[in-house]
């Protein structure tokens, strides 16, 4: 686009400078992508599911290891709705509470809860959730955007934990610090 004459030489300066944008820009993108490959792949080794919640419309997103640790078939409609079906009876208040406090404005937007889903062939899974909310500065001041987290089955931890804490044997468990992190019941 020319709008005034010019001479050769800022007619090359400018092609020069497009050139160079361009190369940055692929530059840019490669590092992208290199950058979502290597996290997709920590994902993927470390067994985690990852989520993330609107908070503005309630819209939940899921990973496909977090349809498979939830129970939830991937072409499932409403996973709100379904996710909460899923949560353990025991554990649905704990879960919710979780929620409301990652969603408090006037909270730190930190979410962590373990709690127990029943997955339709009637298995029970534990799983430890975390998560950080993003918050915006509005008019009416500040409110929830985005949670986003990350589910881990921790069902085997959990089954051994039992087997120690049933253990006929005195078993205690001691942190670098020298204090007790866990004592069974013996």
């Amino acid at each position: 686009y020319i709008t005034k004459p010019f001479s050769a030489r800022e007619l090359v300066a400018r092609v020069g400078a497009q050139l160079e944008l361009a190369r940055l820009r692929r530059e840019s993108q490669a590092a992208i992508e290199r950058s979502e490959a290597f996290q997709r792949a920590a994902v993927e080794a470390s067994g985690v599911g990852v989520w993330e919640l609107d908070a503005q419309t309630n819209q939940l997103s899921l990973s496909e290891r977090a349809y498979e640790l939830l129970g939830i078939a991937a072409d499932c409609k409403d996973l709100t709705a379904a996710v909460a079906m899923r949560v353990h009876p025991e554990d649905s208040e704990r879960f919710a509470q979780a929620m409301a406090r990652a969603l408090d404005p006037k909270g730190d937007g930190r979410y962590q809860v373990e709690y127990r889903v029943l997955h339709p062939n009637g298995r029970i899974v534990w799983l430890d959730s975390r998560g950080r909310t993003t918050f915006e500065e509005g008019s009416k001041g500040r409110h929830p955007v985005l949670l986003r987290g990350a589910i881990l089955d921790v069902s085997e931890q959990k089954r051994l934990l039992e087997v120690v804490r049933q253990a006929p044997d005195f078993v205690g468990v001691c942190g670098p610090d020298l204090t007790f992190d866990f004592l069974n019941e013996a």
